[in-house]
């Protein structure tokens, strides 16, 4: 049975705000990608649902039934999806039981597996950027190669995303050896303006782990101003996505604004940092906003 593209249920008293936001968040949107797609569900439509009626605590039924849906569609992303974002069982135990959920986490883990062993085989021809720097020539030049690297695959089919999560790992590795051996931000003052955002840029790739441990180095050079202040807020609102599910300042697609409080608890911590946009407001008027 296909999902209507009209529910939206009323907010549960076991159901937070924020939990509230999000999941109706994610059906909207999915629902307008189905209609523009002629009503027609991928296998990332059936997965946005059941993740939204898992938050939303509603309809655990048909949550269940969407969920291998979209499994059934397509195995390989599938897996590579549930490994990636699915969490642990206590994401999934309002549909799902504990058998269900580690017979599909052992199926996706070996898929997984046996695709990346695949794709490794085959890496030898990956484009990498050379380890090379002996002056600012060439530090310009190794910057150059991140930043192709950076979008070489990031868009396209999931060996594509594959690729690109190989050349994601290499590039950063390279930022740490050059982290160690600057022991500061690559901005403005060392490789240019033109070129200051690419440190950023690798970090804001990584994952979330490597965000946290470079934020007071992306910050320290903000404040200095070694690096405009939209790169800060964009990592700020990446590392407040994967941990909390919503962003500050709006630069993250499809992702809801916490709550006003929050955002002003943020402002007010930060504010210091970039002083020319305080507040959520205005800092949207002088963004692009896009996501990265």
């Amino acid at each position: 049975m296909k999902p209507r593209l009209d529910y939206f249920p009323k907010q549960s008293a076991d159901v937070s705000a924020s939990d509230y936001s999000y999941g109706i968040s994610i059906l909207g949107e999915t629902y307008q990608k189905v209609k523009s797609d002629q009503g027609v569900f991928n296998y990332a439509d059936y997965w946005n649902i059941a993740v939204a009626l898992v938050r939303l605590k509603t309809d655990a039924v048909s949550a269940k039934e969407y969920l291998y849906q979209s499994k059934k569609l397509n195995e390989n992303n599938f897996a590579q999806i549930f490994e990636e974002l699915g969490g642990g069982f206590d994401a999934w135990e309002y549909c799902l039981l504990r058998t269900e959920y580690d017979v599909i986490k052992a199926e996706c883990a070996a898929l997984n597996a046996k695709n990346n062993a695949s794709i490794l085989k085959g890496s030898g021809n990956l484009p990498v950027p050379k380890r090379r720097d002996k002056g600012k020539g060439e530090l310009i030049d190794l910057l150059n190669g991140l930043m192709e690297n950076d979008q070489r695959y990031r868009t396209g089919s999931v060996e594509n995303r594959s690729y690109q999560q190989l050349l994601d790992r290499e590039n950063l590795s390279v930022i740490d050896e050059l982290y160690k051996k600057y022991n500061t931000y690559l901005g403005k003052s060392l490789v240019g303006e033109a070129h200051s955002t690419v440190m950023w840029l690798i970090i804001q790739h990584s994952s979330l782990e490597s965000m946290e441990k470079y934020l007071p180095c992306i910050i320290e050079a903000v404040r200095t101003r070694e690096l405009a202040a939209a790169p800060l807020k964009m990592l700020l609102d990446r590392i407040a996505s994967i941990s909390y599910g919503y962003q500050y300042y709006g630069t993250q697609k499809g992702v809801p604004m916490a709550s006003a409080e929050i955002i002003g608890m943020i402002n007010k911590k930060y504010g210091n940092v970039y002083p020319e946009a305080r507040t959520a407001e205005k800092f949207r008027l002088v963004t692009n906003q896009k996501n990265f």
